[in-house]
């Protein structure tokens, strides 16, 4: 049993499609809200009211189209509940 090496491997990242489709997801969702948040920086010194009308309608669109999320763990994309992901 001493002689005997555990061999380490690493698992291997096969892209499906729905692999490919998640991590889109993710991508184009983290360019969205780094985009508030440039636009944020930018209106920050122009007070909060500026700061509120320049960076509330794109943060407002990005929530509602997080709404997509529901789906993804209604169809079984996500490994979570529904009703988890629905409360958020």
């Amino acid at each position: 049993m001493a002689n005997q090496r555990m061999e380490l491997t690493t698992p291997t990242v096969t892209w499906q499609p729905r692999t490919t489709y998640l991590t889109a997801y993710n991508v184009l969702f983290a360019s969205l809200w780094a985009s508030v948040f440039v636009r944020a920086m930018s209106n920050a010194r122009n007070g909060k009211f500026e700061l509120f009308d320049a960076t509330e309608p794109y943060a407002r669109w990005i929530q509602t189209a997080s709404l997509i999320e529901v789906l993804h763990a209604a169809f079984g994309m996500f490994i979570i509940p529904t009703s988890s992901c629905a409360s958020h």
